[in-house]
């Protein structure tokens, strides 16, 4: 089969969707697919690099910020994908990607999207493309939590396919210590207020390392918070204790995560967090906060970890009895790696894709026809959840209104939004 993926990359990110990449693409090719790979890249494209070196997959690569307008890349997709011509395309969760989804359909290629977290973004994706116009809707929707599958499945109609495929992780060699001294706990994510609530949980961390409860402390990730983040560790006078990994390759977590023994994400919302289960197959117990999301999919409270109920007294108190219990951590690690081994590993979740991908793919050979690269777009309206991606080339009236008004600033006259006009 013939896969067309989309990823963001760059030098500093190695966020769920792109390490969860990392894992499948190169385990399909394993298994015989051919796989094309289509960047939107920011200052560098490291990861994509590894897949074309290691994997051997056709990497093509476009500008995140230059240009920046939604038009430019949704024709860029096309023409990839009129060139070399895939039986399956995956825009994963990019909203360009899901626009030029349409030409694609119209050609006969079956279309994939992920529906990764319990938030604005992505529900306002399903209401464009899946329970909104059927011109625009996906062939087949990848929930990674099935909570969220059955929430978006109870308003979608029978056009588009669902597949629950949680991000698999590998099965490592190096295991954590459950009844080693101290305790020592890490956070691997996202260095962000939003989602992540960062600052928050530094806060928390430190606070029950300046308390005792915790020996050392590590932040695994990168993010606009990591300047905050170092300098609050400087001045708290607690650099022998903290540890900022930054960013770490998928080959070496384990390796990193094995020195602590609990992982903790505090987050306002999640999918089902490739970061926890990884730090569970390493044998790590996970304190996540309480939601409703994937998360309680994987961390059972009392059985594979335990949730809290805030960042203050209850998250104090849920560490201060893994402090105390070293039994307890060890009961809940063995259950949490058990459970990883069983139901979310690597290995079956490539098995669900290609099943998945084999019913969206089947019989549409027949039907498969050159892509149509349209004169004008006509795209759907910018909606406000995805103001940070969908960013639309100005019409030619605005280019002229833009023009009048830097002249207008030159000589001291109002802009023409200001006029009476």
């Amino acid at each position: 089969m013939r896969i067309t993926f989309m990823m963001f990359d760059s030098p500093r990110y190695m966020g769920g969707p792109v390490v969860n990449l990392r894992r499948l693409i190169p385990r399909l090719v394993a298994r015989g697919h051919q796989v094309q790979v289509l960047v939107l890249y920011d200052g560098g494209s490291p990861s994509a690099e590894w897949l074309a070196r290691e994997a051997g997959v056709l990497v093509e690569r476009f500008p995140w910020r230059s240009p920046p307008f939604t038009e430019e890349r949704v024709r860029w997709i096309l023409a990839r994908l009129r060139r070399w011509p895939p039986d399956l395309f995956v825009p994963d969760h990019f909203v360009s990607g899901y626009f030029a989804s349409r030409w694609a359909r119209a050609a006969g290629i079956p279309t994939l999207g992920y529906f990764r977290s319990d938030d604005p973004f992505y529900w306002q994706m399903v209401g464009d493309f899946v329970t909104g116009d059927p011109a625009w809707a996906l062939s087949g929707v990848i929930c990674v939590s099935s909570r969220l599958q059955e929430r978006i499945r109870t308003n979608a109609g029978s056009r588009t396919k669902f597949a629950y495929i949680p991000s698999g992780v590998s099965q490592p060699s190096a295991i954590s210590n459950q009844s080693a001294a101290g305790l020592r706990v890490v956070y691997v994510g996202r260095l962000e207020e939003r989602q992540k609530r960062i600052r928050e949980t530094a806060a928390a961390l430190m606070r029950n390392l300046e308390n005792g409860v915790c020996d050392h402390v590590g932040f695994v990730g990168h993010g606009s918070q990591r300047k905050w983040l170092e300098e609050t560790v400087v001045s708290r006078g607690l650099s022998d204790r903290v540890t900022i990994f930054g960013p770490i390759p998928e080959q070496k977590i384990s390796e990193v995560l094995s020195f602590f023994q609990v992982i903790t994400l505090l987050s306002d919302y999640e999918g089902t967090p490739a970061a926890v289960m990884d730090g569970m197959a390493c044998g790590l117990v996970p304190l996540t906060t309480r939601l409703s999301d994937g998360t309680s999919e994987v961390v059972r409270d009392g059985v594979t970890g335990l949730q809290c109920c805030d960042r203050q007294q209850d998250f104090d108190r849920c560490l201060l009895q893994l402090r105390n219990s070293p039994a307890l951590r060890g009961r809940l690690a063995s259950a949490g790696r058990e459970l990883i081994a069983s139901s979310f590993t690597i290995e079956q979740t490539v098995k669900r894709w290609e099943a998945f991908a084999d019913e969206l793919t089947s019989g549409g050979a027949a039907k498969r026809r050159t892509i149509r690269l349209p004169l004008q777009l006509n795209l759907p309206p910018v909606r406000a959840a995805f103001s940070n991606e969908d960013i639309r080339r100005p019409r030619w009236g605005s280019h002229v209104r833009s023009l009048k008004d830097r002249l207008a600033s030159k000589v001291g006259l109002a802009p023409a939004c200001l006029s009476d006009e």
